[in-house]
């Protein structure tokens, strides 16, 4: 929500920039986690994850750089684990998993690794319980001090926890 090309006069205040999402992007993103959560089976959902698919087939705009092949390989890495992902006790032990199969492939990082993961806690029901740090979030928490690969929600500012 911070555009770190503005001036500091114009940056949004954390409260403006929570209603800018819950007006632009709330009602979306519960919806993406839903489709998620309702796939049939885990196989699907990884597929969809690990492809990352909209439930038309059309791919995520967070990913459409990626190559398929890597994408592909990243699927294919998943389905191999997937025993392993169902069983995972809780987000941060299923981003650990996802995280370890999917480092070393091209083009896939730290924020295609959360997407996918995200993604596959929703049909696993494992929500995450720290706020985790690539991109955008990265450059957002350091405006507030913020550093690390997760943050506890509570050190946020009070905005965010709406």
């Amino acid at each position: 929500m911070v555009n770190s090309q503005l001036p500091p006069t114009d940056l949004m205040t954390p409260e403006e920039a929570v209603a800018e999402y819950i007006r632009e992007y709330r009602v979306g993103a519960r919806d993406e986690m839903r489709s998620f959560a309702d796939e049939p089976t885990l196989r699907t959902a990884i597929r969809r994850a690990a492809l990352c698919l909209w439930p038309d087939g059309k791919r995520h705009s967070h990913q459409y750089r990626i190559p398929a092949f890597s994408l592909e390989q990243a699927e294919a890495h998943l389905q191999a684990i997937a025993t392993k992902l169902e069983r995972a006790a809780d987000f941060a032990e299923l981003h650990d998993l996802v995280e370890a199969e999917l480092r070393s492939i091209h083009g896939i990082a730290a924020l295609t690794v959360y997407d996918v993961v995200h993604r596959i806690s929703a049909y696993l029901k494992r929500a995450p319980k720290r706020v985790y740090l690539h991109r955008g979030t990265r450059t957002g928490a350091s405006v507030f001090g913020l550093r690390g690969r997760t943050v506890e929600p509570k050190r946020l500012p009070v905005a965010f926890s709406r």
